[in-house]
């Protein structure tokens, strides 16, 4: 019967892998390793998921970040500083 594990670990200094105890009876088995680059693995799954749902539209106020409150909540518009 095949069985399967999935971990995540880290590769020493030296260039090897430390596998956690419960796994460590097993001998002589095929692993399948693949690198992930940390960095860039859960942040750019985010940057893709915001770029994918931008909007490029004249018609969209340009101070929206400024005044949020005031496009959903209604508050009175910030004055913007020029500088």
């Amino acid at each position: 019967m095949r069985q399967v594990y999935e971990l995540e670990t880290t590769i020493t200094e030296q260039g090897t892998i430390k596998l956690p105890r419960e796994l460590s009876h097993l001998k002589n088995c095929k692993v399948k390793i693949s690198l992930v680059d940390e960095q860039d693995s859960d942040t750019q799954n985010w940057l893709d998921l915001i770029e994918s749902h931008a909007i490029d539209d004249d018609e969209l106020p340009t101070d929206y970040s400024i005044n949020l409150d005031h496009y959903l909540y209604g508050l009175p518009k910030r004055k913007i500083e020029k500088k």
